[in-house]
């Protein structure tokens, strides 16, 4: 195993175990990533992009703005438009 594969499992757990205190969370994989979901809906995502590991969550709109004014944050792809950053 690779490891960035490695890194990425430890990462994953992590966030598994923080996750594992919110009531109902599921740990699925959505369009080929690994997220995190309750009855709302999908949470967290942890996706590769542009070479980096991030998490992905929805934030609004109206904050999603405003940390778009850091370079450190980003339209998440395809989920972006619904107020996902990494």
């Amino acid at each position: 195993m690779a490891a960035e594969d490695i890194i990425e499992q430890q990462i994953l757990e992590q966030l598994r175990q923080i996750c594992a205190a919110l009531p109902g969370f599921h740990k699925i994989v959505s369009h080929g990533q690994q997220a995190f979901s309750n009855k709302k809906g999908i949470f967290v995502v942890l996706e590769e992009y542009r070479g980096d590991l991030s998490f992905c969550v929805n934030v609004g709109h109206e904050t999603q703005g405003l940390l778009l004014k850091d370079n450190r944050f980003y339209r998440m792809p395809y989920r972006g438009r619904r107020g996902w950053v990494p």
